[in-house]
């Protein structure tokens, strides 16, 4: 049976000069890498419910990425890397943060379809930072709906900071002064996957407004870009827009080169009233994602307010504002061989589909 719920957790593993201390066995460190490979290994034997991608950013001598999403590290991938992984410099969390919630934002760009989570780990000792606070990214976590678990480690009593990190993102804070505490902690967060009914937090479209990629000009889309994308959909095709298949717009009838935009991912043109209305037929907003490869973007705000005054221009003269005139093709249903040859796995010029025999 396949994995009915998808999810991407982010580890931020506290490995500053703390994390030497031997409260935790051998060392509250190698106490951490061994609870984040229980977890991975316990959630691999519950993937008939939910799929885990993972990643790991650390927080130490260096601020760093160790594995992001698109690795698709597993059990194995983890312990090689935490190998190289020693205690030292400060425990600037903010920042680790930072850096954990800008993974979860390109996967929201590329898909969205996966629930967001960031588990820290550490003694709650938090180094301040010149950039960010702790604060103000739980806020941005929050706002993206992710969900913020802390672990706090170790006997000492700093644990103000990750327990606000965790209540202002709906996350969940955890203790753990043993080995063994700590390893029930990881199994318990394991345990709890998000459910089919988990909605987004009410700011979430707002987010995603802020988050989104701005589609591309002819002239923002470097040479090289636009070389490769025209041999990938072929040259004559290079200049028509991904939604009514035409060069011209239908509204303003302006040529592509003056009202058309590429999705920055993969390239594929729209003019910029098809994919606002094709962000209207879907009942959202300002940003869609590309019809194509399901990207982010984000729709500029002056298209939408040329619709309306081309609406109320409309209605000032009395047209109906639904009819919409667009250049039409004639066509003829024959069969591609008896064409020949050379027709057969062609692609049609209007649309792009592949002829079959």
């Amino acid at each position: 049976m396949a994995a009915s719920q998808f999810e991407n957790i982010c580890f931020v593993l506290d490995a500053s000069r703390s994390s030497a201390r031997a409260d935790l066995e051998p060392t509250r460190l190698d106490a951490c890498k061994n609870s984040v490979l229980e977890f991975i290994r316990h959630r691999k034997s519950m993937e008939q419910d939910v799929q885990t991608f993972y990643a790991l950013v650390v927080v130490g001598r260096e601020i760093k990425t160790l594995l992001s999403f698109g690795d698709y590290p597993t059990a194995e991938t983890f312990e090689k890397e935490m190998e190289n992984i020693y205690p030292g410099g400060p425990s600037n969390i903010a920042e680790g943060m930072g850096l954990a919630i800008k993974l979860h934002i390109e996967d929201i760009r590329i898909s969205g379809t996966r629930t967001p989570k960031i588990v820290i780990i550490g003694d709650g000792h938090i180094t301040e930072s010149e950039h960010t606070t702790p604060d103000k990214m739980a806020k941005i976590a929050s706002g993206l709906g992710i969900k913020i678990d802390t672990v706090k480690i170790g006997g000492l009593n700093h644990v103000q900071t990750l327990q606000e990190i965790a209540q202002v993102t709906q996350g969940k804070f955890f203790e753990a002064a043993k080995n063994s505490e700590l390893l029930e902690t990881m199994e318990k967060i394991a345990s709890d996957y998000p459910g089919i009914s988990s909605g987004k937090p009410k700011q979430f479209s707002k987010m995603l407004e802020k988050i989104a990629v701005p589609l591309k000009s002819d002239a923002e889309m470097k040479q090289e870009s636009q070389e490769i994308v025209a041999r990938i959909r072929n040259k004559n095709t290079y200049n028509k827009c991904g939604i009514c298949f035409h060069i011209r717009d239908p509204v303003k009838k302006l040529d592509f080169s003056l009202s058309g935009r590429y999705c920055p991912s993969c390239g594929t043109g729209f003019h910029l009233h098809c994919i606002n209305e094709w962000a209207e037929s879907h009942g959202i907003h300002h940003v869609v994602r590309c019809p194509h490869c399901f990207y982010l973007l984000k729709i500029p705000v002056e298209i939408q307010q040329t619709v309306l005054l081309h609406e109320e221009f409309k209605k000032d003269h009395g047209e109906d504002t639904h009819q919409v005139q667009i250049e039409g093709y004639k066509v003829k249903r024959t069969i591609a061989k008896n064409l020949g040859e050379i027709v057969v796995y062609s692609s049609c010029p209007v649309c792009n589909n592949i002829f079959a025999e």
